[in-house]
């Protein structure tokens, strides 16, 4: 059976949150007899629905699929992602000044990405992501040659 480190909160946990908001006990009560920081008490409970819709199974059941690996590569996932990243790639933009200008470009999250991504996206032969978007938009030979070269 898996099991999460000790820094996550377990079933248990999860449950005495639900049961002490139930009972109308403060953030601060509840984080004190969690031994944990308010704030991630405040986490915990807004990433699963708030204070009115908190449910301990369902914010367990959830953590454990956010947890389950490998993701599938966001660039993989949204091909309007990947063809601007591809667009900044091909104008030779280094892949943080790519998410920089995504943050800032886009409020929508789904077109956020790290550089870290569009790093692993370039050097991971397994993903394929940017493979065509660089090869259809590339008309610079250094570029081609060197994405077929590592996709």
């Amino acid at each position: 059976m898996k099991q999460r480190k000790r820094i996550y909160y377990n079933a248990q946990q999860r449950a005495v949150i639900w049961d002490r908001y139930q009972q109308g006990d403060s953030l601060h009560e509840i984080a004190k007899q969690l031994n944990r920081a308010p704030s991630t008490v405040s986490r915990e409970v807004n990433r699963n629905g708030g204070r009115t819709s908190y449910r301990a199974n369902k914010a367990d059941s959830a953590a454990w699929e956010h947890a389950k690996r490998p993701k599938r590569c966001k660039l993989l996932l949204n091909k309007v992602l990947a063809r601007l990243v591809a667009m900044k790639l091909h104008r030779t933009w280094s892949p943080q000044q790519i998410a920089g200008w995504l943050m800032r470009t886009y409020s929508d999250k789904d077109l956020h990405v790290s550089h870290k991504t569009i790093y692993k996206t370039l050097y991971v032969q397994a993903r394929d992501a940017l493979k065509k978007e660089l090869q259809k938009h590339s008309s610079d030979q250094s570029i081609s040659l060197r994405t077929s070269a590592i996709l």
